[in-house]
C-alpha cells in the first residue's frame, strides 16, 4: 500500500499563518515597533510629569521622545 497525500498535506488551509510551525521565524531587524513603543512610553511619562506639575521632568521626557522620533525617521539631531 502506498501513501497518498491528503488535501492538507500539500498546502494546508492555514499555510503561512504565524502560528503554523512550518512558517519561518521573522528574523528581521525592523525596530520600528520597538521605537513606537518607546515613544508611547515617553509620552506616558510626560503626561505623568505634567499631572505632577514637574516642568523639568516634562521637558526632559519630551526631548527624549523627540530624539526617539528623529531616530525612527532616520534623522540625526
Amino acid at each position: 500500500m502506498t501513501y497518498t497525500p491528503g488535501p492538507g498535506d500539500i498546502l494546508g488551509q492555514y499555510s503561512g499563518h504565524p502560528h503554523d510551525p512550518r512558517t519561518p521565524e521573522d528574523d528581521s531587524d525592523d525596530t520600528t515597533e520597538e521605537a513606537i513603543v518607546d515613544v508611547f512610553g515617553y509620552i506616558a511619562d510626560a503626561l505623568g510629569a505634567y499631572r505632577k506639575n514637574d516642568r523639568n521632568e516634562y521637558d526632559r521626557v519630551l526631548r527624549e521622545a523627540a530624539k526617539a522620533i528623529n531616530i525612527m525617521l532616520g534623522e540625526s539631531k
